[in-house]
C-alpha cells in the first residue's frame, strides 16, 4: 500500500468543503491559540498594575516638628502615589473605602491616619513611635491582587522609613548642635555679669561722695527756708482779702435767693392761670362747634331763605304797580319766620330778619321800590356765604385750641420749671456761699500758722538739698549696675536652660522608643478580610473551574448530546435534548461532589461556607454542561467541541482567576464579564474565603439564566433538525 497515495486521500478528504478547510486552519493554529492567548493574556501583569482599582483614605493633619518645621506628610504620601501611578489610586474616603474593598470595587485599601505626620514629626523627642498606615485587603476579590498589594505596601513603607529616618537624624543633630550655641549663649551673658558687677562697684563709690556734699547742702535749704516765710506772708494778707469778699459773696447769695423765691411763685401762678385759660378755651370750641353743627343742619333753609329773598327782589324790580300786595306781604312774613327758626341765631341770621322786617315797614310806608329790591338782594346774598364763613371761624377756633396745647400750655409749665429750679439753685448758693466764707476763714488762719512754721524753718538746710542730689545720682548709677548685674545673670541662667531644654537627654524608655522608632519609622497595619489561608486555596477557585469545564468535555464525548432515537420519534425538542442532558446531569453531580470532597477533606480547602459551595460547584457543572450541549447542538459535533475548547482558553484569560483582570489587556477586560468562568470564579471564591456580598446574587443568576437558555436554544435547535437532510448525513466533519 503506498502511504503517499493515502496521504493524498486523507488530505482531499479536507478539501470537500468550507467547513473542513476552516477545522484544517483551527488545528494547525491550535497551539498557537493557546500558546500566544496565554502569553498575551499573562505577558507583563505587573506593568499594568495602575488599572487596579485601589482606595486610597488620607486623614492625616499637618504637623509641626521640634525645630519649627510644619510637615504634611500624608499629603506628600498621597501625591507621590497617584504622580507614581504604579496602582490606580482612588482618593476617597473612609466609608467608601470600606465597602468598596467589602463590595470589590477596590481590591484592598490604603488609610493614612490622622496621627501620621505628628508621630512622624516626633522623632527624635520623648513621645517618638512608628508611624502606621492601615492597609486593608480582601481575599475573596483576588488572591493574587492581595499579593501583588501587600509586595507594592513593602515598597511605599520603604520609601517612608528612608525619609523617615533622615528626619529622625535631623532632629538628633539639631538638638546637638542647639546644645552648643546654648553653651556659647552663656559665655557671652558671664562676660555681662562682669561688666555689671564693675559698674557696681562704682556707683557705689560715688555714693560716698554724695554723702558727705550732703552737709554742706543744709546752708542752701536755710535760705530757701526764709524765702518760704516770705511767701507765708503774703499768703496770709491774700487770706484776709478772700475772707472779706467770701462775706460779700454770702450777703448777695441771700438776697438771689428771695428774688427767685418771688419768681418761682409768680410762674406757678402763671402755669395755674394757663391751665384754667386752656379749659375755658375748650368750652368755647365745643359751643362754635355745636353752633356750626347746627347752621349746618339748617343749610337747606338757609338757601332756601336766601332764594326767596332774591325772587322777591327780583319780582320787586319788575314790578310796574304797587309792590305792596297781599303776596308780597305773605312772601315777606314766610321769609322772616324762617329766619327766626334758625337756632341758634347768629349776627347774620339778625340782620337778615331786621331788612326784611325794614322792607316790611317800607312797603306799607310806600317807600322807594328800588331801595327795597337791593336790600333784599344784600340780604340774600348774606345767607348765601353764612354756612361756609361758619366752616372758617370754627377751624380757626380751632387752631386756636391747638397753639394753646401745643404752645402755651407746655411753655407756662416749662418756666414753672426752670423757675423751681433756679430757686433751688439760689437757695444752695446761699448755703454753700455762707460755707465758704467759713472756709475762707480757716484758710486765713491756716496761712497765719504756715508763715509763723517757716520763719522757724529757716535753720539753713539749703546744703542738706544738694547733698541729698549727689546721693540719689550716685544711687540711681548704682541701681543701673545693679540692674546690669542681674540682666546679665538673669540671660546667662536663661541661655543655660535653654541649652539644656533643647540637647538631647532621653531616658532609657524614650532612648529605646527612639531607636525602634529609628529603626523601623514606619509600619504597616495590615487588616486582611476572609484571608486565604494558602495559595492552593487563593487558586481553587480557579483551578475547580478549569476542572469542571473539562469535565463536561468528557463527559460529551462518551454522552451523546443528541439521542437517535428521540430524534426519529415523534417526541418535543426539550424532551429529546433532556434525553441527553438526564444522563450528563448524573455524571455532572457526581464530578462536582467527588471533587468538593476531594478538595475539603483530602487536601484541606477548609473552605468558610461548605455546604453552599457544594451547591454552587453543581450549578457550575450543570451550567457548563448546558452550554456544551448547545454548542454541539447548534454547530454540530465536530465544530461545537471545538468552539467549547475555545471558550475554555477565553474564560482562563478573562475570568479573572489568577491576575486581577485590569492588569489585562483591554481585550479580556472586554470579554471579561460575559465569561461564566467569571461568575463561576468569583461565587466559588466568596465562599471558599468568606465575604459573601451582593455579588453572590448575580454568579447564580448568570449561572442559572444561562443553563435555562442553553436549554431552550437547544430544544428549538433539536425541533428543527427533525428533518434529516445530505449535510446531516454526510456531514463535512465527524469525530
Amino acid at each position: 500500500m503506498n502511504i503517499f497515495a493515502t496521504l493524498s486521500t486523507e488530505l482531499k478528504r479536507f478539501w470537500r468543503g468550507s467547513l473542513t478547510k476552516v477545522a484544517v486552519l483551527i488545528i494547525v493554529l491550535f497551539p498557537l491559540i493557546y500558546g500566544a492567548l496565554y502569553l498575551w493574556a499573562y505577558w507583563s501583569p505587573t506593568t499594568n498594575m495602575g488599572s487596579m482599582p485601589v482606595a486610597l483614605v488620607n486623614e492625616d493633619q499637618p504637623a509641626t516638628t521640634s525645630q519649627g518645621e510644619q510637615i504634611d506628610v500624608g499629603k506628600q504620601l498621597v501625591d507621590n502615589l497617584q504622580e507614581d501611578g504604579s496602582l490606580g489610586w482612588r482618593v476617597v474616603d473612609a466609608k467608601t473605602a470600606a465597602d468598596g474593598v467589602s463590595d470589590g470595587d477596590y481590591y484592598f485599601s490604603l488609610v493614612i491616619p490622622s496621627d501620621f505626620s505628628s508621630t512622624i514629626a516626633a522623632a527624635g523627642t520623648d513621645a517618638a513611635a512608628p508611624a502606621k498606615l492601615q492597609v486593608t485587603y480582601n481575599d475573596a476579590n483576588s488572591y493574587l491582587a492581595t499579593t501583588l498589594g501587600k509586595s507594592a505596601m513593602t515598597k511605599v513603607r520603604d520609601s517612608l522609613a528612608q525619609q523617615t529616618s533622615e528626619q529622625t537624624a535631623n532632629g538628633l543633630l539639631v538638638g546637638i548642635n542647639t546644645l552648643s550655641g546654648g553653651i556659647h549663649q552663656a559665655s557671652d551673658g558671664s562676660a555681662q555679669l562682669a561688666d555689671g558687677s564693675t559698674q557696681l562697684v562704682d556707683g557705689s563709690g560715688q555714693l560716698v561722695v554724695g554723702m558727705n556734699a550732703l552737709a554742706s547742702g543744709a546752708v542752701t535749704l536755710n535760705t530757701g527756708a526764709a524765702q518760704l516765710a516770705t511767701g507765708a506772708d503774703r499768703l496770709a494778707a491774700g487770706t484776709q482779702q478772700a475772707k472779706t469778699g467770701s462775706a460779700q459773696l454770702a450777703a448777695g447769695a441771700q438776697t438771689l435767693a428771695q428774688g427767685t423765691q418771688k419768681t418761682d411763685s409768680g410762674a406757678q401762678q402763671l402755669s395755674a392761670g394757663v391751665q384754667s385759660l386752656s379749659q375755658k378755651y375748650d368750652g368755647l370750641v365745643n359751643e362754635v362747634s355745636a353752633a356750626n353743627s347746627q347752621v349746618q343742619a339748617h343749610r337747606d333753609t338757609i338757601q332756601r331763605v336766601g332764594q326767596d329773598a332774591q325772587t322777591l327782589s327780583d319780582q320787586l324790580a319788575t314790578l310796574n304797580g304797587g309792590p305792596n300786595t297781599p303776596e308780597t306781604q305773605a312772601a315777606l312774613d314766610q321769609a322772616i319766620a324762617g329766619l327766626k327758626a334758625i337756632q341758634p341765631q347768629t349776627d347774620q341770621t339778625a340782620q337778615a330778619i331786621a331788612r326784611l322786617e325794614a322792607l316790611k315797614t317800607l312797603l306799607n310806608s310806600s317807600g322807594s321800590w328800588q331801595q327795597i329790591s337791593g336790600d333784599l338782594s344784600a340780604g340774600a346774598k348774606t345767607l348765601e356765604g353764612l354756612p361756609d364763613r361758619l366752616n372758617d371761624a370754627q377751624q380757626q377756633v380751632v387752631n386756636g385750641q391747638d397753639a394753646i396745647h401745643k404752645e402755651l400750655v407746655p411753655g407756662a409749665q416749662q418756666l414753672a420749671a426752670g423757675t423751681q429750679q433756679v430757686n433751688e439753685g439760689a437757695q444752695t448758693l446761699a448755703q454753700k456761699a455762707g460755707e465758704l466764707s467759713a472756709g475762707v476763714g480757716q484758710l486765713n488762719d491756716g496761712a497765719q500758722q504756715l508763715s509763723d512754721g517757716a520763719t522757724k524753718l529757716a535753720g539753713g538746710t539749703g546744703d542738706l538739698v544738694t547733698g541729698t542730689n549727689s546721693a540719689s545720682s550716685g544711687a540711681s548709677q548704682l541701681n543701673d549696675g545693679t540692674q546690669q548685674l542681674n540682666d546679665g545673670a538673669q540671660e546667662l541662667s536663661g541661655k543655660l536652660s535653654d541649652g539644656a531644654a533643647k540637647a538631647p537627654s532621653f531616658s532609657d524608655e524614650s532612648r529605646e522608643s527612639n531607636a525602634k522608632a529609628t529603626a523601623d519609622p514606619v509600619q504597616v497595619d495590615a487588616n486582611e478580610h476572609n484571608l486565604a489561608s494558602a495559595l492552593g486555596q487563593g487558586f481553587a477557585p480557579m483551578f475547580t473551574m478549569l476542572a469542571l469545564f473539562v469535565g463536561g468535555v468528557i463527559n460529551w464525548l462518551v454522552l451523546r448530546p443528541f439521542p437517535k432515537r428521540p430524534m426519529a420519534s415523534n417526541a418535543s425538542g426539550f424532551r429529546t435534548v433532556m434525553a441527553g442532558f438526564a444522563p450528563a446531569i448524573i455524571m455532572g453531580i457526581a464530578q462536582a461532589v467527588i471533587l468538593f470532597v476531594v478538595l475539603q477533606q483530602v487536601l484541606g480547602l477548609d473552605a468558610q461556607h461548605p455546604v453552599w459551595l457544594a451547591l454552587f460547584m453543581v450549578l457550575v457543572s450543570l451550567s457548563f454542561l448546558a452550554l456544551q450541549q448547545m454548542l454541539i447542538i447548534v454547530f454540530g459535533s465536530a465544530p461545537g467541541r471545538v468552539v467549547s475548547i475555545i471558550l475554555l482558553m477565553l474564560q482562563l484569560t478573562s475570568a479573572g482567576g489568577t491576575y486581577p483582570i485590569e492588569t489585562t489587556p483591554a481585550f479580556f477586560q472586554a470579554l471579561h464579564p460575559y465569561m461564566p468562568g467569571t461568575y463561576a470564579i468569583e461565587g466559588m471564591r466568596q465562599l471558599t474565603v468568606g465575604g459573601i456580598d451582593g455579588r453572590m446574587t448575580g454568579c447564580i443568576g448568570f449561572l442559572l439564566g444561562m443553563l435555562i437558555v442553553a436549554l431552550t436554544i437547544s430544544s428549538i435547535t433539536a425541533a428543527r433538525q427533525k428533518v434529516w437532510n445530505m449535510t446531516r448525513l454526510h456531514p463535512e466533519i465527524e469525530v
